[in-house]
Parts: C-alpha cells; sequence; structure tokens
C-alpha cells in the first residue's frame, strides 16, 4: 500500500512542470553537485515499482542527464515520463515506449522531436525551453490534446500549421516566444485554422477571438481588392500596369496659338497674312456662289488656319489633318449666332 501511494504520488507531480527552485537529486536521492550514468536500479527506484515492465511513471528531474539512454529501454510500459530540467540533446530512447502518453522535457537542450513519431499514444508534451525548429514528427500523434512549445526555434508559422491542422484533438497549445509567432497574424490564423483549440499561449480562446480573427482576414481581403483592381498600378500575378477601367475618350484639339504681340511692329496695325486674307475673302462672299458668312474676328480666322500656323499639330485618325475650326455668323446682322464646322 506504502509503495501504491508513493506511484500515485508520482504520477501526480509528473504530470506539473518542475518549480525553479527543483532540487538536483542523484540516484540515492540525496542532493549531488552534479549528473552521471544513470542506472536501471536508480531508474526503478524512482518509479517505485519491483520491475521495469510495471512501471508506468518515472520522474527523473534535475539528474544532469544528457540522453534518453540504453538504462531506459526496460521500462516498455511507460505512461507517464517526467526528464525535466536536465541537459538532454535527444530523446532517442523515448522510441521503445508505445504506450508514453504523457512527456516532460522543459528545459533541457533538445532540438529534434523525431523519435516521438514512435509514440501513437503521446496525449501531453511539454518541451519548452528546448532547441526545437520543426514539430513536423508529431504529425502521427493523433491524440495530442496538449502541446507546449514555448521559446523554442520554429521558424515557419506555415510549416507549423501544416502539421497542427493534422491533430485532430488539439485542444491547448502554446508556441509563444518563438520566431513564428512575430507578427499580428499569429492567433488569428491559429485561432481560424485550428478549430479544436481552447487554450492558446495560456489564455483561453473565446468566441471573441474568432469574430477578431474573422475580421481581421475580412478587412485584409478587402485591401487587397481594393490595391489590385485600382486604375494604372501593377498587376499583382503579372507585374504588369493594369489598363484604367473607363475607356479614354476622343482627343482633345490643340490649343488656338493667339497673335504674339513680340512680332508687331511699333505703331503699325496688327495684318494678317495673305493667306489669312484669302480666306477672309472667301469667307465673306468671295466662294461659292450664294454662300455669305462673316468672320467675327481675325482671332477667329486664325483658329480657322491652325495647320497652317502651328506646323507640329497632331494629325487626325486616318493621316488627314485635323479639321479647320471655323466660328461664323449666318446673319449679316450678327443676331442669332450658330456656330458651325467648316
Amino acid at each position: 500500500a506504502r509503495r501504491q501511494a508513493r506511484s500515485v504520488g508520482r504520477r501526480l507531480a509528473a504530470a506539473r512542470p518542475a518549480g525553479p527552485r527543483a532540487q538536483r537529486l542523484d540516484m540515492a536521492g540525496t542532493p549531488a553537485d552534479g549528473g552521471g550514468e544513470v542506472t536501471v536500479e536508480a531508474l526503478l527506484e524512482l518509479s517505485g515499482e519491483d520491475s521495469p515492465a510495471a512501471a508506468t511513471t518515472l520522474v527523473a528531474r534535475s539528474l544532469g542527464l544528457v540522453e534518453v539512454g540504453a538504462a531506459f529501454a526496460p521500462f516498455i510500459s511507460l505512461e507517464v515520463l517526467s526528464l525535466s530540467d536536465n541537459q538532454l540533446t535527444s530523446l532517442a530512447g523515448c522510441g521503445s515506449m508505445p504506450q508514453l502518453s504523457s512527456l516532460n522535457v522543459n528545459l533541457n537542450r533538445i532540438t529534434s522531436l523525431a523519435p516521438l513519431a514512435r509514440c501513437p499514444q503521446l496525449t501531453h508534451l511539454f518541451a519548452s525551453n528546448n532547441k526545437v525548429s520543426s514539430i513536423a514528427p508529431l504529425a502521427t500523434c493523433q491524440k495530442l490534446a496538449t502541446l507546449s512549445l514555448f521559446k523554442n526555434q520554429i521558424p515557419s508559422l506555415d510549416s507549423a500549421l501544416a502539421t497542427l491542422s493534422r491533430l485532430p484533438a488539439l485542444a491547448e497549445l502554446d508556441l509563444a516566444s518563438n520566431p513564428c509567432s512575430l507578427g499580428p497574424p499569429y492567433r488569428h490564423r491559429l485561432v481560424s485554422t485550428l478549430s479544436s483549440l481552447r487554450m492558446l499561449d495560456g489564455d483561453t480562446v473565446m468566441a471573441l477571438d474568432h469574430d477578431l480573427a474573422a475580421d481581421f482576414f475580412s478587412r485584409s481581403d478587402q485591401i487587397s481588392v481594393q490595391t489590385y483592381s485600382r486604375p494604372g498600378t501593377a498587376d499583382a500575378a503579372s507585374g504588369s500596369p493594369r489598363a484604367p477601367s473607363h475607356p479614354p475618350g476622343p482627343p482633345s484639339s490643340p490649343p488656338v496659338l493667339p497673335p504674339n504681340p513680340a512680332n508687331r511692329r511699333p505703331g503699325s496695325a496688327q495684318r494678317p497674312p495673305p493667306e489669312v486674307s484669302r480666306r477672309l475673302n472667301t469667307a465673306q462672299g468671295g466662294g461659292r456662289p450664294g454662300s455669305v458668312h462673316r468672320v467675327s474676328s481675325d482671332a477667329e480666322a486664325l483658329a480657322s488656319l491652325r495647320p497652317s500656323l502651328v506646323p507640329n499639330e497632331p494629325r487626325a485618325p486616318g493621316g488627314s489633318a485635323a479639321p479647320d475650326i471655323l466660328v461664323v455668323d449666318s446673319s449679316c446682322g450678327g443676331g442669332g449666332g450658330r456656330r458651325g464646322r467648316h
């Protein structure tokens, strides 16, 4: 009965991470200055069982262990294993524990979780304060419900989500203080992708978190659409400029150039060039019989000669010069004016 009570106490202690003041113990259970080679007998004493095969719980904290080595091999029935606050760099021995359901390896130097791919019963994993950079091996742990990887070296949230989305039972997750946790989309992406999540980085996931995530991605989509459809900006897919959303209008006529006062000699009246005089005569009755038009001013006459006065004027579609614009008055009295195009 005493052994049974001690076993239950060790099982409960293994489920809790070690406190900051945990003492370093040697194999005999007395304080020690450093770790050493662990033996099967020492581990059996820590488990409180008579044989390694009967041991289901093992707590070996703060012993200076550097690996889960050969001494752990006989403990094939372990369900709860706590190895926190050691100097572990590898979990190779855990691959021979098919019944392992709870593993605590906080405060070590572990770089790979690959051996845990052979632990299909794993339900709770505490591996904070290590050097883990990939969680891909955990994809086979379909019963994993609690995953604590606080302060590791996981670089990419995309690769992490690729594995986490394959864990249907995952309810508690801690990825804080990893490179992948930087940036506002971190919490929103996890909440929106992992529907079974109930705790994230020590905080309860509530309905408000789902609403905030949905609002965040909705606003992001609207901004992306507005940026993509803005006229004159680069196409998001090809990088080529987008065409304007409205068809271009007809080309506008160049402005009429007024007479240059600098060319006028002092004391002389401005006289139109000979070509202007001929057109004035034609417009005032020297043209077709029966057509009498009066040009209202010299400026309008100059406007009608725009192609000849402006040599670099753009040409109209079809290759011909832009049509002359002549403002005339069909009545000799000047009243009831009508604008025409000749």
